[in-house]
């Protein structure tokens, strides 16, 4: 009997490593295929996230350029209109501009939601 078990124990341990060489037969070109794909797939993306960041990037130095020269304009109209002894700073008018942004764009998406709800 002890034999017999040991027969059958070997005859499925000879099934199983046939059935691992052919599943890695058959299945080895496309685990291939699937690694290769993910490679190119993260080349891809790597590529597109430095686009992206470097875009971004270029946004807020148009946007910070925008916003300095708006406020040495502002600042430029309204320093000599001030009384004497008045000064502003650039930095307040910077600040300032940067509070009438966010306010803008609070009362927008305020009249957008009020809208859509």
């Amino acid at each position: 009997m002890q034999a017999k078990l040991k027969s059958m124990q070997s005859d499925l341990q000879d099934l199983y490593k046939l059935a691992l060489v052919e599943m890695h037969t058959v299945a080895g070109p496309f685990i291939q295929a699937g690694k290769e794909s993910w490679s190119h797939f993260r080349v891809r993306a790597e590529r597109s996230y430095t686009k992206a960041n470097a875009w971004v990037e270029q946004q807020h130095k148009r946007a910070t350029n925008l916003h300095w020269s708006t406020v040495d304009r502002v600042h430029s109209e309204v320093s000599p209109r001030l009384p004497e002894g008045v000064k502003v700073d650039r930095e307040q008018v910077g600040f300032t501009l940067l509070a009438l942004y966010t306010g803008t764009i609070a009362m927008v998406l305020y009249l957008i939601l009020r809208r859509c709800f």
